[in-house]
């Protein structure tokens, strides 16, 4: 079935690759968003690797004459796409964060002003008549 080692060291891989973002996953520690990408990638690698011919077919069809190439072609315009889709996902994170660090001063700043019976305004802050801070 595997015309060589290196051939079923890829499919032993992939297969790794797809328990371990499946467990990730299950212990919440990938998001499913995440995963999905992952998990299409792990079963692709795994599909070209039982399907003896099929880089040749790919590789030829890109034009590139030694199919081990073509993997790391498609690999590298992969990664590339996973850097871009990340630093979108890293920026709409970053500009939640700076609304919500806003808000939360906001809402401090608003408690501090205002004349709550029972809150005594001290150096530290906002405090109930036990002490505790409440910021």
């Amino acid at each position: 079935m595997f015309e060589s080692r290196i051939a079923l060291l890829g499919v032993v891989g992939c297969a790794l690759l797809l328990l371990v973002i499946i467990a990730l996953v299950r212990s919440n520690r990938l998001e499913l968003k995440y995963s999905l990408l992952w998990i299409v990638t792990g079963a692709a690698l795994l599909f070209v690797g039982l399907q003896p011919g099929l880089l040749e077919r790919i590789a030829k069809l890109l034009g590139i004459q030694v199919p081990s190439n073509a993997l790391f072609a498609l690999g590298i315009v992969f990664l590339i796409w996973i850097i871009v889709y990340l630093t979108v996902a890293i920026s709409h994170l970053m500009r939640r964060t700076r609304i919500l660090a806003q808000q939360l001063a906001l809402l401090r700043h608003r408690l501090d002003q205002a004349d709550l019976p029972g809150l005594e305004q001290t150096e530290r802050g906002l405090e109930d008549r036990t002490g505790r801070d409440l910021r």
